[in-house]
């Protein structure tokens, strides 16, 4: 669901279903996160090529030591 979700060839139908079926809904915030590493990232995730995306809700943590995380600046 989570690729789904990301993927820039799905409609916008079609995300906005994987996210429900995901529990999210469309007032949810929601961050999108590019993760190497294991680290304390919580939330949905799945591997996408050599890192992991991340759906999350909560607050975005200091990376633990060896693992990477990033995220677009909060508007």
């Amino acid at each position: 669901m989570i690729e789904l979700a990301l993927s820039e060839r799905a409609g916008t139908a079609e995300r906005s279903r994987a996210l429900h079926l995901l529990g999210l809904r469309t007032t949810t915030r929601l961050r999108v996160l590019a993760a190497s590493g294991d680290g304390a990232l919580s939330g949905r995730s799945a591997r996408l090529g050599t890192v992991r995306a991340v759906l999350t809700t909560e607050e975005v943590p200091i990376p633990a030591p060896g693992d990477r995380h990033g995220a677009p600046p909060t508007p």
